[in-house]
């Protein structure tokens, strides 16, 4: 469950930034 937490918590912004650099 910890793992899992810590996936979302660093995946979030990666995929965030992502987003944002291909919407840019």
């Amino acid at each position: 469950m910890s793992l899992n937490n810590l996936y979302t918590t660093i995946l979030a912004p990666v995929i965030s930034e992502k987003s944002n650099r291909v919407g840019e």
